[in-house]
């Protein structure tokens, strides 16, 4: 491990108290809270100054929220539900400091401007809320619901405006390229790549709010599955794991490194980016699910987190065949296949099972399937077969019938950076590493992760960014005023 020895430093060196990495909600709400309390503060993003500042906050369904409910919500529903989300694989202590801090993380953000669509106590949708949440051909940058004329983008613009505002130096276009540490063993900063070249950010608290890792592909096969890099991805540019890799370099831990949420998509959106968030879950859901021999391989019902993680990890290919019935098209998802051909995706219908197989390239195997799947139905043991339907089972009976190919997709992975309660980066052997910190998706993994459920053990990346990004800001403050 490489120590820093400043004295002889030949490179640029800039000095603060604190450096944030990313400007993501984390990274903003964090630089903004260190602002206030009086800390000297820089913080660096590898976008340019424009769209991207603010990450993932954006596109997302700018809801911020825990396990889908308000922050406001009261601390032991909170927790109740957080355990239900994560077949209690949460680390306690951090979901404890989440619920307990979170009715005032909501209150400072209020505070600085931010609105949301509900009445006070039940804020959740960040103001104004978007009219749809995919695919990108609508939200994109000139789209007809263009991202940055809502809530998401423009309460990261506003948190990056007092920022601003305020002379906190902020260095756009600028990566991270690694930790630096003293012969302490403590982090003393980064060394940066930015438009003029390679400089040195000396700082006594560095907070790393980089996101996840879901654009790193040698990362998802690494951590996640053996096809998961065949995978389109729906999130901003920048989560390429930095963070989690320079933190790696110095020791630390990680923690749930192999979960993910799923979505499933046209299999167009393979080679269609435009098609890409438009999902069509639902279809799945009320149907049933074959892979290319016509089999089907899980509980349908459990939704598109359980089956994603089933094709991503065990079987052979991350793409599939959705088959429904006229009945069920007409009475429950026509308007999300209707959706489908809109955008130029994919949708098969034959008068027969065996001729919907030959039109989709599946084997005719199909039949067999569909056949034994309408019977268990009849005879009230879908939920006995041995691939069970337990809920949502609809015979596939009335012609025509539709074919739907789709892909797996997805929007953020869940491991990430072990902490403790305070937002410090532990190392492997559970020590603090003196003078780092992580915030948000990069250490989500110490929240969610650890179980394969239908809610992809997900608590809510902006709840965390809000939350942690106060408290590591605060302590960070607390641990500068020690050492003075």
């Amino acid at each position: 491990m490489e120590k820093e020895n400043w004295s002889t430093s030949i490179l640029p060196i800039q000095e603060c108290d604190a450096v944030v990495v990313g400007m993501g909600m984390a990274g903003l709400v964090a630089a903004n809270r260190l602002n206030e309390l009086g800390v000297n503060v820089i913080i660096i993003d590898k976008q340019p100054d424009g769209w991207w500042i603010g990450g993932d906050a954006i596109v997302a369904g700018q809801a911020i929220h825990i396990c889908g409910q308000s922050l406001m919500m009261q601390e032991d529903q909170l927790l109740e539900i957080i355990n239900r989300h994560t077949d209690f694989k949460a680390i306690p202590e951090l979901s404890n400091a989440l619920v307990k801090n979170s009715h005032r993380a909501m209150n400072w953000l209020i505070e600085k401007g931010v609105e949301f669509e509900e009445p006070p106590g039940q804020e959740r949708i960040v103001k104004p809320k978007k009219p749809v949440s995919g695919p990108w051909a609508l939200i994109k940058p000139g789209a007809i619901y263009d991202s940055s004329n809502y809530g998401g983008y423009k309460s990261m613009k506003l948190l990056e405006s007092r920022l601003k505002g305020e002379g906190v130096k902020i260095h756009y276009e600028t990566k991270a390229e690694k930790l630096l540490i003293d012969s302490k063993g403590e982090i003393v900063g980064v060394l940066a790549k930015g438009k003029d070249g390679l400089f040195k950010i000396k700082s006594r608290a560095t907070i790393l709010c980089t996101g996840g890792f879901q654009r790193n592909k040698e990362m998802l096969l690494k951590y996640i599955g053996p096809h998961v890099d065949q995978v389109p991805v729906f999130s901003e540019p920048g989560a390429t794991g930095d963070g989690i890799l320079m933190a790696l370099e110095v020791g630390a831990a990680t923690r749930s490194m192999n979960y993910m949420s799923f979505n499933v998509w046209p299999e167009a959106a393979c080679m269609n980016e435009d098609i890409q968030y438009l999902n069509i879950n639902t279809i799945g859901v009320e149907g049933i699910i074959v892979n290319k021999n016509g089999e089907r391989f899980c509980d349908e019902s459990l939704g598109c987190n359980m089956y994603g993680s089933i094709m991503a990890k065990l079987s052979l290919d991350t793409v599939g065949l959705m088959v429904i019935d006229e009945e069920i098209y007409r009475q429950k998802v026509k308007s999300v296949v209707d959706s489908i051909s809109e955008f130029k995706g994919t949708v098969y219908s034959a008068n027969t099972v065996e001729e919907l197989s030959e039109k989709a390239g599946v084997s005719q195997y199909l039949t067999s399937t569909v056949s034994e799947f309408n019977e268990a139905v009849d005879e009230g043991r879908a939920s006995r077969l041995r691939i069970p339907k337990a809920a949502n089972v609809n015979k596939i009976a009335s012609p025509p019938f539709y074919g739907i190919p789709f892909t797996l997709g997805q929007v953020s992975t869940h491991g990430g950076l072990l902490v403790n309660t305070k937002g410090e980066v532990l190392d492997r052997d559970l020590k603090t590493i003196p003078g780092l910190y992580a915030v948000g998706a990069v250490m989500q993994g110490s929240l969610s992760g650890g179980s394969e459920n239908r809610y992809a053990s997900y608590v809510g990346h902006l709840a965390t960014c809000l939350v942690f990004g106060i408290l590591s800001a605060e302590n960070v403050f607390e641990r500068l005023k020690i050492r003075e």
